[in-house]
């Protein structure tokens, strides 16, 4: 991966062609009226034999029907989703060059984050290795053998030490809070370290942004205003002087600046903070939970980023539109299939589906 401040050309030809490329890769992801298609299907083996006859199918024909499907496990279709969504993040990543390049990778070493997020909880609530696996959207650059070796670590502090052997770019901000999190036992402080990172950086290449690639900008924003919510809800504790509480926030985003995070982390109940957490972000209902606000905010910044795809035809908003509505199409196929192991109805599965 290049460094930042590598200096690219960045003009609106640069991606003239690329974008071409994806819109067609664009019209293969399924569509509304698949989805319903799906969530109607009786059972998991009609859901799979829909799938079949998608662009998916081709992953999906190769496994074997010489048993009731409705008695599988699906962590084998799980398998056959996360390899497409491997394949494709690195197809259109091959697909690109210089300044697109670089954004895309900061996009993918973001997932890659997540990804890492997901193992240390997994490892340190010991989780078996491939329920840390199948929670995972590994659409970064890590590979899943990788994934693998992370998960089956014997504890939170191995994960970090493999992480260091990879001299992967992100292993300093974790070993360095290893104290801190053996003191407290509290795998916030590590995810927290992790974002700070990642945002530290992408802070040249979004200060760099061209006028086509302002979307990157957007969006990086949105997530920092939804990890510093997370981060509000889990310190909350009136008794945080301001710079104890600023210790926690990730940088201003689109609508979460300074003095409102101090405010929403030094509330005196989880009541008081969702009701002002639903001020700031304008939610339509307001509502007192923590949990529903930060999903409603997760599932907002998945429609931002898939309607991306909507925006400059000559510019960065396709390639990244497109990664988002590709990973909401996985996110939602994999509910799809664990909805039907579990008899769930069209409706509930339906209420929970990302951006479609």
């Amino acid at each position: 991966m290049k460094q930042p401040g590598t200096k690219f050309q960045s003009a609106s030809q640069d991606y003239a062609y690329i974008n071409a490329r994806i819109r067609g890769m664009k019209s293969e992801l399924l569509s509304s009226s698949q989805y319903q298609e799906l969530m109607n299907a009786k059972d998991l083996s009609e859901t799979l034999e829909i799938l079949k006859n998608t662009h998916l199918g081709h992953h999906f024909q190769t496994l074997k029907n010489d048993q009731d499907v409705s008695q599988r496990d699906t962590s084998l279709f799980e398998e056959v989703l996360r390899r497409n969504l491997s394949e494709t993040t690195q197809g259109v990543l091959g697909l690109l060059e210089g300044r697109p390049s670089r954004l895309f990778e900061l996009l993918l070493t973001l997932w890659d984050v997540e990804a890492i997020k997901t193992i240390l909880r997994g490892v340190f609530t010991r989780q078996p290795s491939q329920k840390i696996i199948e929670s995972i959207v590994p659409a970064g650059r890590l590979s899943e053998p990788l994934l693998k070796e992370l998960s089956l670590a014997e504890d939170v502090k191995s994960v970090i030490q493999i992480l260091a052997t990879w001299k992967w770019i992100f292993s300093k901000a974790l070993t360095k809070t290893l104290p801190l999190f053996e003191e407290k036992k509290e795998i916030f402080f590590l995810e927290n370290a992790l974002e700070k990172a990642f945002f530290e950086y992408t802070e040249h290449e979004i200060s760099t942004l061209k006028s086509e690639e302002k979307i990157m900008g957007t969006i990086l924003n949105s997530l920092k205003d939804l990890f510093n919510l997370r981060a509000a809800f889990r310190m909350r504790n009136p008794q945080l002087s301001p710079s104890e509480a600023l210790f926690y926030f990730q940088g201003t985003g689109l609508r979460l600046k300074k003095n409102l995070f101090v405010s929403l982390i030094q509330q005196e109940t989880s009541e008081a903070a969702c009701l002002l957490a639903s001020s700031i972000f304008a939610l339509p209902e307001k509502s007192k939970s923590e949990s529903v606000i930060e999903k409603t905010l997760d599932h907002r910044v998945f429609e931002e980023g898939a309607k991306a795809s909507l925006g400059n035809p000559l510019g960065f908003d396709i390639p990244l539109g497109f990664l988002w509505q590709k990973i909401a199409e996985i996110r939602n196929v994999r509910l799809i299939l664990r909805g039907k192991k579990a008899r769930l109805h069209s409706q509930k599965l339906e209420e929970e589906l990302l951006y479609k």
